[in-house]
């Protein structure tokens, strides 16, 4: 990146805020509110100024990386380590956080900043639709009467037909983060053809996902499919994915708070059930739960393949 000083990005009451704050020799810890939509937190010991902007669910975090002069700017990123796309550069913008010619040193035009808020906009449309149900009135797992049921766990996705498989259901269980996908395949006369069910986590990408629609679809057949739990990229992902598929949502119980630890079981009607049986959880091998954890914590690096295991019963 080009070398900059903090003083030729920052809006003016920011840098004034910041300059009050800051000792003859090191930033004092210490944070403050510049405008309703903007924080800044300064860290003395890692030389970061922090500045979130939007609140709640909406919060987005940018790192400003200071050098020992606690002047120069050594890098502007995300708490992931990754560059702040342009919408988030224009948010701060607007915030009263970051100046405006800071986009054009960096190369982003106002082309790319108009589209980046464009698809923002559109970003947050979705998202909405992934909040309307609530998993309170789906059925209790308690009036779950299979007798034989197949565990998913993170990671895996699993299928059956109805009457043919010789299981009664598949059940997850422990997402959040992660989510729950359930999906169904009927044809022109409502009959269920397919059952699918997948827990899937932040590091599978929307590849792996069209694969369980690919997976789930039958001939002439149409798609149901029901989300619960998942943090906001994962649903994004799983909601762009079901439009590619061409699949009807008919049940969106995002968790954008990741409040909520879900579990849920889908059985050979169709029917959804929400919450644990912890029966089905004490019988998963503890050790195959460990390996998948570190899998996933594996791929969030890059080091493995990012691929939903997808299996017939």
């Amino acid at each position: 990146m080009t070398s900059f000083k903090l003083i030729d990005i920052i809006q003016t009451d920011c840098l004034n805020k910041i300059k009050e704050m800051k000792e003859p020799e090191d930033f004092s810890a210490g944070s403050f509110s510049s405008t309703p939509d903007i924080d800044i937190d300064i860290n003395e010991k890692y030389n970061v100024v922090r500045f979130c902007v939007g609140k709640g669910q909406a919060m987005e975090v940018v790192n400003i990386w200071l050098s020992k002069d606690e002047y120069t700017v050594k890098s502007i990123e995300t708490p992931n380590g990754e560059p702040p796309n342009a919408a988030l550069l224009a948010r701060l913008v607007d915030a009263g956080g970051i100046q405006p010619s800071l986009l054009k040193r960096i190369g982003i035009s106002q082309h790319e900043i108009e589209l980046a808020k464009e698809n923002q906009i559109l970003a947050d449309a979705m998202a909405k639709k992934l909040e309307c149900d609530d998993v309170d009135n789906l059925p209790s797992i308690n009036q779950y009467t299979g007798k034989t049921t197949q565990v998913v766990c993170q990671g895996e996705g699993y299928f059956f037909i109805p009457g043919k498989a010789t299981i009664d259901g598949l059940y997850t269980f422990g997402a959040g983060p992660c989510l729950i996908l359930i999906g169904t395949s009927k044809d022109h006369s409502g009959n269920i053809q397919k059952i699918g069910l997948a827990h899937i986590d932040a590091v599978i990408r929307g590849e792996a996902i069209d694969a369980f629609f690919n997976k789930l679809k039958t001939p002439d057949g149409t798609m149901e499919i029901s989300i619960i739990s998942g943090e906001r990229e994962t649903a994004l992902r799983v909601f762009q994915a079901s439009e590619r598929a061409g699949a009807k949502i008919i049940f969106a119980a995002a968790d954008f708070t990741q409040h909520r630890s879900d579990a849920a079981t889908v059985d050979a009607q169709g029917n959804i059930y929400y919450g644990d049986d912890y029966s089905l959880n004490k019988a998963v091998d503890p050790k195959k739960i460990e390996m998948i954890s570190m899998k996933r914590q594996l791929a969030l690096g890059g080091s493995v393949e990012t691929q939903l295991a997808l299996k017939n019963h």
